[in-house]
């Protein structure tokens, strides 16, 4: 054999066994999950952070299960759509349109990633967190007046807003940490009404305890 093939050939074959070795390897990193996928079919359990062998014909989906976070808010560019407004209207006990900024904090559950990934996809946020964000709190919304959104009740509307999350969303695989509400936009008539009524009714208990 000619020896100016033999280094080609043997470089080829070396070249061949490295790119072997490195599709049977997979790192998944610190804060994420892998999804072993073979043939289509999706391994039920799932790779915690670590160093695996696999086989090469194998892929490996990396799935994060660190806390994230999701905000929608009338404010461009802070949520978590970036080029408009994302602001949640939804109506009062009364028939009254009300602007929700609100951050929802969540992670995925790592021992249900698998039957996400098979059952929801990757986009599991757009798919299914965010639609049930909406509707949760527009039922929630509902069973309060406007005054009781805008004061006193806004910490107990987030609370109740975060359990129902948690009821819909852990079953699937999505863990709910905290629910945040920012910020409450009233048509300004009603908002200006509400802080007078509110800056009357707490001058009216400072008066009585003074007569008192």
């Amino acid at each position: 054999m000619n020896n100016e093939l033999v280094i080609p050939v043997f470089l080829l074959g070396a070249l061949v066994l490295v790119i072997i070795w490195i599709s049977t390897v997979v790192v998944v990193p610190a804060g994420h999950v892998g999804v072993h996928v073979m043939f289509g079919e999706v391994n039920p359990y799932p790779m915690r952070s670590g160093f695996y062998f696999k086989n090469p014909l194998a892929s490996v989906q990396m799935m994060s299960i660190r806390t994230q976070e999701y905000t929608m808010t009338f404010i461009t560019d802070e949520g978590a759509i970036k080029d408009r407004a994302d602001v949640i209207t939804a109506l009062t006990k009364e028939g009254l349109s009300v602007d929700l900024d609100i951050t929802v904090l969540y992670s995925l559950n790592p021992k249900l990633a698998p039957t996400v990934y098979r059952e929801i996809g990757m986009d599991y946020i757009n798919v299914v967190v965010r639609p049930m964000i909406r509707s949760v709190i527009s039922e929630i919304i509902a069973k309060y007046e406007a005054k009781n959104i805008y004061s006193e009740s806004r910490q107990e509307i987030s609370i109740e807003i975060q359990n129902k999350l948690q009821d819909e969303l852990k079953p699937v695989g999505i863990q709910i940490e905290r629910v945040l509400l920012r910020n409450v936009q009233l048509p300004d008539k009603l908002q200006e009404a509400i802080s007078e009524k509110l800056e009357t009714e707490d001058f009216a208990l400072i008066y009585n305890y003074c007569e008192d």
